[in-house]
């Protein structure tokens, strides 16, 4: 007899495939599946081997086979190809042209074109790359036929299967996750499942995107047909594909539990089969204490587990929302430091931190304001200027972000990425925002401010300041700029400068006039061309990232940048884990080599 993992019903008898009390899907003694194929295609053979070279384009690398059909190669293109940005590796993928495959009945959007025979068995899928263009799809080469066999190759963008990944953080997971989401809603929206994702099926390239690389499983969304193998994969295939019967509907939510054995993969390094089935559906993944996953991973990864699927995510982008959500509720360590510096009188820097974090009914906010502004004017108040430039940008994303967050009934869903970069701020109005336009909106407004408060003081006529503002929500980085002070990004052991100084130096260095040494020692270099409360209209850059886990984040006056070299600024973050203790270091170590401004740093660490 099989006990129901749902209701715990124990009078199933073990041919039944679903719970007699409760409906769910049950678990069998022996996970063993009976599948039956053509003899001769069970024979097939792939015709080339490593090293050989096809059409006299290819020099085959990697020879897959052992199973039934399709073979598949890895190679590499011949001759290195010329177009800019292409992969000359690629995937190769050969059939018997006798092959029957399940998209067999694809139709074309127009047949009149179709240049590929009827009975290729690749001819449907290289249809649907051809037409789709999403990121993640490869692109294909070429579709042909020689002789009896078909052959599909396919331009190779990842590097290295997920297989081969090892485990990975929470952040990195939530990420491939979402991405593998968004690839395999492409191939829903086509009417077709994938039947067959497992770790080998996706690749990533050198900047962390994923792509699908394996489509010899896919088939038709609907009722099983038996006239075509289902292949099952232990430890990715869903518990509904052990039993092969004509009542079998194949619909998205078969390849949600695969996604979520991935997911589960790339975490723990082994598959769910190496757990024992009672764990396996008792409600935990069974981790803790030798790997700690957060309970609202935890709570996705079980969703999609569900041995029923009809308790599973009803979709890609349904699975893929919630992994996004997830990933936005990151929780950055910031640390500030400031200093009039060692020929100052006075200090005309001024910083903001603030910081929202709340919690209702287990929906995070977290939301982070940062900003560097360096006053200048002399006697004429740049101390007033920068002191006016955060406070009126704080005001404003107080009023118009911060206050509607502790007041909303979204909870998280109030804030949601964007492929941009972007983030949308939803409101109880039911309309959205967007960080870019939210920051825009504010550095307008305290230049409003400093230019009203000149108006009213004559005396201080000509003061003026610089704004750096970083505002953060979940993984996304939004940096508002005018003036020179910068933002820069500490990633993987790159250290970039994302910001642009509108400074005279900058502007000469940028058209070949002066060198970047040369700019450090100029007589000028303290002028800028672009400042708060110098004009009424001014113009603003705004810089979208998304951050990564140990990501670092600087926003610092010039004070900071004009005394050291930015390898010295990235070695003093790197051994420095606490944001306080790496923004008093970058303060003395400026003071040490002249401190001829003052100095202002803040750090914000993403665990």
């Amino acid at each position: 007899m099989l006990t129901c993992p749902e209701c715990g019903f124990l009078e199933n008898s073990e041919q039944e495939t679903q719970c007699q009390q409760c409906g769910a899907y049950l678990l069998p003694a022996t996970l063993e599946v009976s599948t039956t194929r053509d003899a001769h295609l069970a024979e097939f053979k792939p015709r080339f081997a490593m090293g050989d070279i096809i059409f006299g384009k290819y020099s085959v690398t990697e020879v897959h086979a052992g199973g039934p059909p399709p073979a598949y190669y890895m190679g590499r293109a011949a001759e290195p190809r010329s177009e800019r940005g292409k992969s000359d590796l690629v995937w190769i993928g050969e059939a018997p042209l006798s092959e029957r495959h399940p998209l067999a009945s694809f139709q074309f959007e127009n047949p009149a074109r179709r240049t590929i025979r009827q009975d290729n068995p690749f001819g449907p899928i290289s249809h649907f790359l051809g037409i789709n263009k999403t990121v993640g799809l490869p692109r294909v080469l070429e579709c042909c036929e020689v002789e009896n066999s078909a052959f599909l190759v396919l331009e190779k963008n990842g590097h290295t299967p997920l297989r081969e990944l090892g485990r990975l953080t929470e952040s990195e997971v939530c990420k491939i996750g979402a991405q593998i989401c968004r690839i395999l809603a492409v191939v829903h929206q086509a009417g077709w499942v994938h039947n067959g994702v497992d770790a080998d099926s996706f690749w990533i390239d050198s900047q962390g995107q994923v792509w699908l690389m394996r489509f010899d499983r896919v088939r038709p969304a609907g009722l099983y047909n038996p006239e075509y193998m289902l292949p099952v994969i232990e430890g990715f295939s869903a518990p509904e594909m052990y039993w092969l019967n004509p009542n079998l509907h194949l619909d998205g939510r078969i390849d949600v539990y695969s996604v979520g054995c991935v997911l589960f993969f790339l975490l723990t390094g082994r598959p769910l089969s190496s757990m024992p089935l009672s764990m396996r559906y008792g409600g935990l993944l069974g981790n803790y204490p030798d790997m700690l996953v957060s309970p609202a991973l935890e709570r996705i990864l079980l969703r999609s587990l569900s041995i029923n699927p009809r308790d599973r995510y009803g979709s890609m982008i349904e699975l893929a929302g919630a992994l996004i959500g997830l990933s936005l509720t990151v929780h950055p360590q910031v640390g500030s430091y400031t200093d009039v510096g060692r020929c100052r009188e006075l200090n005309e820097d001024s910083l903001l931190v603030m910081n929202l974090q709340q919690c209702y009914e287990s929906n995070p906010t977290n939301i982070g304001l940062y900003a560097v502004s360096d006053g200048m004017g002399g006697e004429a108040a740049g101390e007033v200027a920068s002191r006016l430039t955060v406070r009126a940008v704080a005001e404003w994303v107080t009023e118009r972000l911060m206050s509607p967050a502790l007041q909303s009934l979204h909870g998280g869903r109030m804030l949601e990425s964007t492929e941009s970069c972007d983030v949308l701020l939803a409101s109880e109005s039911g309309t959205n925002t967007r960080a870019t336009q939210l920051l825009t909106s504010a550095i307008l407004h305290a230049n409003s401010t400093v230019l009203d408060y000149a108006a009213m003081n004559p005396y201080s006529q000509g003061l003026g300041s610089t704004i750096t503002v970083a505002l953060i929500m979940g993984h996304i980085l939004t940096v508002g700029q005018v003036g020179d002070s910068r933002c820069y990004v500490l990633s993987q052991g790159r250290f970039e400068r994302i910001t642009e100084d509108h400074s005279l130096v900058e502007r000469m260095v940028r058209r070949g006039e002066l060198t970047a040494d040369e700019a450090r020692l100029h007589p000028h270099k303290n002028i800028i061309y672009r400042s708060i409360g110098s004009r009424e209209e001014i113009e603003i850059d705004i810089v979208t990232r998304r951050l990564k886990a140990q990501d670092v984040v600087l926003l610092c006056s010039d004070g900071l940048t004009g005394m050291l070299e930015d390898d010295e600024i990235q070695t003093i973050l790197e051994r420095n884990p606490d944001p306080w203790m790496a923004a008093r270091e970058l303060v003395i170590a400026a003071n040490a080599v002249g401190g001829e401004d003052n100095i202002t740093a803040i750090v914000i660490r993403f665990q």
